[in-house]
């Protein structure tokens, strides 16, 4: 446990973080609306995600899911020491 924001950015180091634009089409916003409902929940949220990145990122399913691992141990760190995600 480090502690002193280890997991967090500086405004330079987010600032270099390769980030994705994609202007959606209508059908994809729909279909991120529709993942997006209040009745979808998280994990469907979290699965849209990662379909969306895999599709556009050419990830398979290992990629995909150790990104999901490192983002919920990341998650569970946090919630662990009183910080939300």
């Amino acid at each position: 446990f480090y502690g002193g924001g280890v997991l967090e950015l500086s405004p330079n180091e987010f600032r270099a973080l390769p980030l994705i634009y994609h202007e959606p089409s209508d059908a994809e916003f729909e279909a991120f609306l529709a993942a997006h409902s209040g009745a979808a929940g998280v994990s469907s949220i979290l699965d849209f995600g990662d379909r969306w990145l895999g599709e556009k990122l050419a990830l398979d399913e290992a990629d995909l899911r150790s990104l999901r691992n490192a983002w919920s141990s990341v998650r569970s760190h946090r919630l662990r020491h009183g910080k939300s995600i």
